[in-house]
């Protein structure tokens, strides 16, 4: 409002300070003229306006124009005054229309409850020259009249503000009151399905907020520095905000809807076994993810659920029922990939489905050429050998996870196609390995031509070994036959167990040196088991050649026991087969593996020399295979996931690269019909399965910009769905993913504080919400509503609870984007009251 300048000479510097009883007759005074000189006007209620900073005006609430009164010490002239052109609700009024005249003060935003005097200020004359009162930096709430502790009131000077409105209005003068949606602002979206939880006041926490990160690429007005050291006699005040993660994913929980459900396993998802209540945490994020699943399984297609199942299905947390969870939606995952699959060969392979049908499916991974009038029929496609070896892979693998039995029918023939192929293979050298490995699947899985598969295999292992040499007895000196026995026991207990063999095995029709060379074998094959044990069994060139003559020895000298012999001839293949295995690596690593494992197959108890050099092929294989062709690489999962004798520690890693391929593929394929929920699904837990590969990354930032710029125009909720959506994406791409999380974070904090009915938790979200980018003029609008009427609140309470009002300020002292005018108000009042 404005106000005429006075003339200088007028001005003069008034403060007064009384006591109780003083006051009290000043009020008296002041009524009694006011009765006197407006008493036509008695039977009509006055309202007394004022704003933060002075009490300007009176108007009839009949409409008719009244001078303004002010108190003057200084002077009795009237002087009319201007009246204020607009006029707004008042608080407060000044009623004269009670029984015998006695005017009282009340408070109309709380017409039920007995008011306490706040501010009274009368002129004896209507028209009055006023002096002008200096400018002063006080805080507008200093401008009523204070009770203080000594009961003096205090009539601070008037703020001569050049400015109509500070800014600052009070509830009920045009400004939304707490708790309101702010539906007259069209610019401000509201969500009346969104329920309201009451704030929470009770002690502040340690904060655990994973909801205020800030985009380091969008400058944002600076965050608060650090708080200044305590002033010595200053009391510190602590806030409510932020909240510990606790409170927040509670105040999710209770909201119970699915969008503050997934809020609260998202955010909640981030708890570390260190924090505060981490077991309550944890309890709230399980009841939220088991809804969140039970609301995807009953309403597949409620806009939720594919965002609710991945986003259960990324958590990291070491919990038995999460893990629990995430096991069901895998495993149906898997059920749903393998369905796909199967459904596609099935059309492609099958002669009563056109090529046209399998065009048209929507489950199929590739589109053919259709039928046409011109060329009626087209050439059915046939699978390819790898479409082949997939589907027996993915039946076996299902079977495993599930533990069901393999039937016939469930590879669709494709288990059978898969010998012929290996057969086909074995035939060209340099594709061995690929023969043995699809042999192999066979052999594991398929319930009906394992046993062909397993013979095919070992004969083709066979033809891997190199021939032996022959062997060649040692030169002994010869014993005459009737000391052998004498002899030959000598040479067996000084450890001449070869000696003992060669030389006494054409003797055994006597029964007493058939003993000794027995207990000779005996002896010999121990040792050479011992040996073949160690660890530099298929490192020393010495001991090799040593274990390879007494196996050899053991097998095929004359005389040694059948059982010894037996025994020796197959240790002998298994060593050399492991040594071919280790000589082979150089050249072809998959091969490698696929010996090795044969070898240490075939050993009861696979010796640790064995062992380790299994242990060591596999692990290269492993670490070479991300280098491969996408053909390549997958051999190599495969071959080292198949074999139950390989490391399961290789095997489980291999397993899920190998899955992590495969759902790559099927999140391209269906990308290219344009399911991007489903694409989303399988690229994340291709990521999830596989994040050192970036198999996705491509597609991932094409389906992300696409999804993004859809949701830049719609609604907050519609885009939270997508959101929610990308968020949960594990290993999304960095620079898309800093853009998700910080939107996401932003339309959160906005809703949470527009909807949040505490004024504190409100400002504070919405400042959260104003830091970004994405909600910034938009948090701006409610935030300035909402800090206007905390700030007014805070001036409310200082006469009553001087700690709750620093709080208050301190609240919004602390919050970004809070006006610069109410930040430093807010800083002085708090000078005042003496709290830090």
């Amino acid at each position: 409002m404005s106000k005429e300048k006075e003339p200088s000479s007028s001005k003069k510097k008034i403060k007064i300070v009384v006591s109780g009883a003083t006051a009290l007759m000043i009020f008296s005074a002041g009524l009694s003229l006011y009765h006197h000189w407006d008493q036509p006007a008695a039977s009509n209620p006055i309202r007394l306006t004022h704003s933060n900073n002075d009490i300007s005006s009176v108007v009839a609430s009949s409409g008719k124009r009244k001078s303004q009164i002010r108190l003057n010490t200084d002077s009795d002239q009237p002087t009319p005054i201007e009246q204020p052109k607009e006029r707004k609700k008042q608080n407060f009024s000044l009623k004269n229309n009670i029984d015998n005249n006695v005017v009282y003060i009340v408070d109309l935003s709380e017409p039920d409850k007995n008011q306490t005097v706040m501010g009274l200020v009368v002129d004896p004359a209507k028209n009055a020259p006023l002096p002008e009162i200096p400018k002063k930096e006080v805080p507008p709430i200093l401008s009523t009249i204070i009770l203080d502790r000594e009961d003096e009131i205090i009539v601070p000077p008037d703020i001569d503000n050049e400015n109509e409105n500070t800014g600052l209005d009070l509830p009920g003068e045009g400004t939304t009151e707490e708790g309101s949606t702010g539906e007259g602002n069209s610019e401000i979206p509201t969500n009346p399905e969104e329920p309201q939880t009451p704030g929470d006041t009770g002690e502040p926490t340690t904060p655990s907020n994973p909801s205020t990160p800030s985009n380091p690429n969008n400058p944002t007005d600076p965050v608060p520095s650090e708080p200044e050291k305590p002033n010595p006699g200053y009391k510190t005040v602590a806030l409510i905000v932020p909240e510990s993660l606790y409170t927040q994913i509670k105040y999710y929980t209770a909201a119970d809807d699915t969008a503050s459900l997934q809020n609260a396993v998202f955010y909640g998802g981030q708890v570390k076994k260190q924090d505060e209540d981490y077991a309550k945490i944890i309890d709230l994020i399980v009841s939220s993810a088991v809804k969140l699943k039970d609301q995807a399984v009953q309403d597949p297609s409620n806009g939720y659920a594919y965002s609710s199942l991945q986003l259960i299905n990324s958590l990291q947390l070491e919990d038995q029922k999460i893990q629990a969870l995430q096991a069901e939606i895998r495993k149906e995952l898997y059920k749903q990939f393998l369905n796909n699959e199967i459904q596609l060969y099935v059309a492609k392979s099958s002669p009563s489905v056109s090529t046209a049908e399998v065009s048209a499916s929507p489950e199929s991974g590739e589109l053919e050429p259709a039928a046409t009038a011109e060329n009626p029929e087209v050439t059915k496609p046939s699978t390819s050998p790898q479409e082949d070896k997939d589907i027996v892979y993915y039946v076996g693998k299902y079977n495993e996870i599930t533990g069901e039995k393999i039937e016939k029918s469930d590879f669709k023939e494709a288990d059978k196609k898969l010998l012929e192929g290996a057969k086909k293979d074995s035939e060209a050298e340099e594709n061995t390995a690929e023969a043995l490995n699809k042999y192999q699947m066979d052999a594991q899985y398929s319930p009906e031509v394992s046993e062909e598969a397993k013979q095919q295999k070992e004969e083709l292992v066979k033809k891997q070994v190199k021939p032996l040499e022959e062997r060649k007895p040692g030169e002994y000196e010869e014993i005459p036959p009737e000391t052998a026995l004498e002899t030959l026991t000598k040479l067996k207990d000084s450890g001449q167990y070869v000696q003992v063999i060669e030389q006494g095995g054409s003797l055994v029709s006597n029964v007493d040196i058939a003993t000794v060379v027995n207990d000779a074998s005996n002896l010999l094959m121990q040792q050479t088991d011992s040996m073949e044990d160690e660890l530099d069994a298929y490192t020393s060139a010495t001991k090799q050649k040593k274990i390879v003559t007494q196996y050899q020895t053991l097998a095929e000298a004359p005389g040694v026991p059948a059982e010894y012999a037996k025994a020796s001839e197959d240790r002998l293949y298994q060593y050399r087969l492991m040594i071919e295995a280790r000589d082979t690596a150089t050249d072809d690593l998959a091969k490698a593996v696929i010996l090795a494992s044969e070898a240490a197959t075939k050993e009861k108890v696979i010796s640790e020399g064995a062992r380790s050099l299994l242990n060591k092929l596999s692990s290269d294989l492993l670490a070479a295979a991300d280098g491969y062709s996408l053909e390549k690489e997958e051999q190599a999962y495969e071959i080292l996931s198949t074999r139950p004798v390989i490391n399961s520690v290789y095997a489980q890693k291999a397993t899920s690269r190998k899955q992590a391929i495969s759902y790559s593929k099927t999140a391209n394929d269906m990308w290219q019909k344009q399911n991007a929920n489903g694409a989303l699904q399988y690229a994340g837990e291709s990521n999830r399965l596989y994040p050192e590969r970036h198999l996705n990354d491509e597609l991932l930032h094409e389906i992300s910009n696409s999804l993004l710029e859809k949701a830049s125009g719609r609604s907050f909720q519609e885009q939270l769905k997508t959101y929610n959506l990308l968020a949960s994406v594990p290993e999304l791409p960095n620079d898309i993913n800093q853009v998700v999380i910080t939107r996401k974070e932003a339309v959160d904090q906005y809703i949470r504080g527009k909807d949040e009915q505490n004024l504190e938790k409100a400002v504070y979200y919405l400042g959260e919400s104003w830091e970004k980018e994405w909600t910034k003029d938009l948090a701006a609008v409610l935030l300035d509503t909402k800090s206007k009427q905390l700030f007014t609140e805070a001036n409310e309470m200082r006469g009553v609870d001087f700690a709750l009002a620093g709080r208050y300020y301190k609240t919004l002292v602390n919050t970004s984007g809070v006006s610069d005018e109410i930040k430093q108000a807010s800083k002085q009042a708090m000078d005042e009251l003496k709290v830090n």
